[in-house]
């Protein structure tokens, strides 16, 4: 993929206030209807999530934690069917 593609530009880094170095990840495996929710609070990167979440060859959506104020926010990082994971 292209920079036009996927909408890339450069970007100034002092708007940023802070860094998560370990963030926590939420893994949801959906399972003959059923949903399991797993929180992964140990992770060193985001590979070890994915490492995780693909053990077993189930299908997953993988979130990152955040806080949008003080609520709890998930971004999706994965989702089934995905290549490249």
């Amino acid at each position: 993929m292209n920079n036009e593609q996927v909408g890339a530009r450069m970007v100034n880094p002092m708007y940023v206030k802070g860094e998560i170095e370990n963030p926590i990840y939420r893994v949801y495996f959906d399972v003959d209807g059923a949903q399991y929710e797993w929180r992964l609070e140990s992770c060193q990167s985001v590979h070890d999530a994915l490492q995780w979440a693909n053990q077993d060859g189930r299908p997953y959506y993988l979130y990152v934690e955040t806080y949008d104020t003080s609520d709890l926010t998930l971004i999706q990082l994965a989702a089934p069917g995905e290549t490249g994971l």
